[in-house]
């Protein structure tokens, strides 16, 4: 391909291609665009959008993705308005003005004449005010055997600009008496290559000694029989000249230390927040300890000496003091709760259960491949991945899935930052039919040993997982694996040589979670992550996100009505009511084989008054149990999913093919 700037993707169902002696112009794109180039000019060869053909197989009709010369953003004429589509078409006017003696001068001007052939003025886009043609050399279907049929829609086309031009001809031996009729300068008026100006004649003279000598003066200096070599020899003097300075042979240092000092300054700051952490938990270690399960409880020597500051001024023993807890650990992850509201009464879901639902895996098969990464809701009917998870994928095939949604969906490229060694900025967004899913809102509040989540589906994780194979596989749209989470803490926020803001963090990710959500713990976007960075002489693995600014700017930029929250994570965790203590044994002693007398010791009354340590393990099992049950209700009661109508996908429809994970550098078994 000659042109790399993404303007439309459209389908060829109901039209058919324009024909000059059986040979379409969208089948000879390259040697008409060289041949206009040639005779015209570079801005004349960029009008026509360079055509990408992917043929139907019957079930899937062909579609053609039109790729143009001109980087930017593309507008379609019709939607300009008035001052700007009129000055548009005035630039279109005058280059299909300027394209009328190449048709006449060209070898292939017939099928260039035939390229002239659109639907109507939308598919004329407008990209940085240079109007470029999508859909030429199309007609509707048996109007290439009609002239009626073909002369009313070239009226529709670039005939509605007011052109002083007839439809062209499709037949041979009509096209030369419609090219002889052509306004404007025929082939004759082109302006021709400068021509050599007119060399002097040479003279001759006689030396003293009777010997003729030739002075030419037809040529300059620069282009005698000499002049090489003298410019050979200056060269070579400068280049020895520059040789001997000191310190010019000295060979540079290795591009890898560029890198390591990236390493260091990131392993200093993650050693600064380390021990920012560790002096906390001394702190707390000193007036109490840590529990099992992540509370802190302030230690009250067992003593009868009252405590100064009792109820009503009167001092208090240590049973009146009621323990002091404190979270010095952050809740299990399905304890965490998420508002479904802004209220502060509003029910909430487990935080687990919006990761499942607002997580999506990513799709873009293309070359014999499946591109395979992770993706998250921004707002309805819109997904935030990376832009490398698609770079080799089609950008008409591109599909989403997870078990929330219960089926593969087609989506379409509404934007992307393209994929560049010079920035790290590294986003697309889709568009799709999801039904009702939960977003994910966007914080920039996270700072350094902030909890965090990586959600996404990595290979290492999904390829073990059955569904995930026979989705792959078996091309089951009904298929899709389970999003896996890890959990960290952030160890450096940076700014990168480029000015992308990142996030460096400690939770596991892998290939394919490029595209999924960095959260904190309150379910809410801190970041997207993108990339790792390895050490190859210590084998050190650094994780890096794009922050949520630089993903608030690129929203911001195409409109994306995201939610986004400005305060403080502070999560709620679901409160464990403990069951009482002589619950559990009876449960389980009928599942114990034989022993029958074990559990009847450790739970006789005549115990002397429950000391702390036993009456904590027994509840222990109880607590957990009590979890376990009050989980279910808050997941049926907090998310309602409406499933989009069901779409099937399979490998002739979709172009997926059977039994191949693609780039994913996994095998099925």
């Amino acid at each position: 391909m000659s042109f790399s700037s993404f303007v439309r993707s459209s389908t060829i169902d109901g039209v058919e291609r324009v024909t000059v002696e059986g040979i379409s112009p969208l089948d000879r794109f390259e040697v008409l665009q060289e041949q206009i180039t040639k005779l015209a000019g570079p801005a004349l060869g960029k009008l026509f959008c360079e055509p990408l053909i992917s043929e139907g197989n019957g079930a899937a009709a062909t579609t053609v993705s039109w790729y143009a010369a001109y980087e930017g953003e593309a507008t379609a004429l019709t939607a300009l308005g008035t001052t700007e589509r009129n000055a548009a078409e005035a630039v279109l006017r005058a280059r299909i003005e300027a394209l009328q003696p190449v048709i006449a001068a060209a070898p292939d001007g017939a099928l260039i004449a035939a390229a002239l052939y659109l639907h109507d003025l939308s598919d004329v886009f407008v990209i940085a005010g240079e109007p470029v043609l999508t859909n030429w050399g199309l007609l509707p279907a048996g109007a290439q055997a009609s002239n009626a049929k073909r002369n009313a829609a070239f009226a529709t086309g670039l005939g509605a600009l007011g052109l002083a031009l007839t439809a062209p001809p499709l037949a041979a031996q009509d096209f030369d008496d419609w090219r002889g009729r052509l306004p404007g300068p025929t082939a004759e008026t082109l302006s021709p290559p400068p021509l050599e100006p007119e060399e002097p004649p040479i003279e001759t003279v006689s030396a003293p000694s009777g010997v003729p000598v030739v002075i030419d003066d037809r040529l300059p200096w620069y282009r005698r029989a000499w002049a090489p070599a003298l410019l050979a020899t200056i060269l070579a003097a400068l280049v020895l000249i520059i040789l001997l300075i000191p310190g010019v042979l000295l060979a540079p240092p290795p591009s890898a230390a560029v890198t390591l000092d990236d390493q260091v300054r990131l392993l200093e700051d993650s050693n600064q927040a380390l021990e920012e952490r560790l002096e906390q938990l001394r702190n707390a270690r000193a007036e109490g300890v840590c529990t099992a399960d992540g509370t802190f409880e302030a230690i009250t020597p067992p003593s009868a000496t009252p405590i100064p500051g009792g109820s009503d001024g009167q001092d208090a023993s240590p049973a009146d003091t009621a323990p002091l807890q404190e979270s010095l650990l952050p809740p299990p992850l399905d304890d965490l709760n998420v508002p479904t509201a802004p209220s502060e009464t509003a029910d909430a879901a487990r935080l687990l259960d919006v990761v499942d639902q607002s997580t999506v895996l990513v799709l873009a098969p293309g070359g014999g491949q499946v591109g395979i990464g992770s993706g998250f809701f921004v707002a309805p009917g819109l997904v935030v991945t990376n832009d490398h998870v698609i770079a080799d994928g089609s950008p008409d095939q591109l599909f989403v899935t997870s078990e929330a949604l219960g089926q593969v969906i087609p989506v379409e490229l509404v934007a992307r930052t393209g994929t560049s060694p010079d920035s790290k900025v590294d986003f697309a967004l889709l568009r799709g039919d999801f039904g009702d899913q939960p977003v994910f809102p966007i914080s920039e509040e996270a700072t350094r040993l902030s909890h965090v989540i990586a959600a996404g589906f990595p290979l290492v994780v999904a390829s073990e997982d059955a569904r995930f194979r026979q989705l792959l596989e078996q091309n089951d749209p009904t298929a899709a694996p389970s999003t896996s989470t890890t959990r960290g803490v952030v160890t450096s926020i940076q700014s990168q040589t480029d000015g992308t803001e990142v996030i460096a963090h400690d939770a596991e990710i892998n290939q394919g979670n490029s595209g999924g959500p960095l959260l904190d713990l309150c379910g809410r976007v801190v970041g997207v992550n993108t990339y790792l960075l390895r050490n190859e002489e210590t084998n050190a693995v650094a994780r890096f996100a794009l922050h949520s600014r630089e993903l608030s700017k690129f929203l911001t930029t195409h409109a994306v009505p995201a939610t986004y929250a400005s305060d403080a994570c502070n999560p709620v965790a679901t409160p464990r009511t403990p069951t009482p203590a002589a619950a559990p044994p009876p449960a389980e002693t009928p599942e114990q084989p034989a022993p029958a007398p074990e559990p009847e010791p450790a739970v006789p009354s005549s115990e002397p008054e429950a000391p702390v340590p036993e009456t904590e393990e027994t509840e222990t099992p109880s607590q957990d149990d009590a979890r376990a049950t009050e989980s279910a209700p808050t997941t049926q009661a907090s998310l309602t999913i409406t499933p989009p109508p069901e779409r099937r996908i399979g490998s002739q429809e979709a172009g997926l093919p059977e039994g191949v994970l693609g780039d994913t550098g996994l095998a099925p078994e």
